[in-house]
């Protein structure tokens, strides 16, 4: 797993077949846990992500850029079935001072 920022956040599929990782490096990865390669690298946020995490079946990742200091303040969902590499859906998001989501719009 070779990755060039640090590492914000690490998640596993529901049968630990898959694992998602995000940081600082603005990208969101999805590794195969038994051979550790790299399956999918998307693109499209404009700041660090600071949260990421598998839906149910496996087949869409969701990650969060929830420091707003920056432009990016974004949910976004990802399709890991696709071969795209951008988001198939796009959020903006509100944080409160309690870091709890106040408000999702779309952008």
């Amino acid at each position: 797993m070779a990755k060039r920022c640090c590492i914000h956040r690490l998640f596993t599929e529901r049968d630990n077949a898959k694992l998602c990782s995000c940081g600082g490096d603005l990208q969101v990865f999805t590794f195969d846990v038994v051979t550790v390669l790299v399956m999918r690298k998307f693109r499209g946020h404009d700041s660090e992500v600071n949260a990421v995490k598998f839906n149910e079946y496996g087949s869409v990742v969701v990650s969060a850029v929830y420091d707003c200091s920056f432009y990016d303040c974004s949910l976004r969902a990802w399709d890991c079935r696709s071969h795209s590499t951008g988001p198939i859906q796009v959020n903006a998001v509100k944080f409160n001072e309690y870091g709890s989501v106040d408000r999702i719009g779309w952008l």
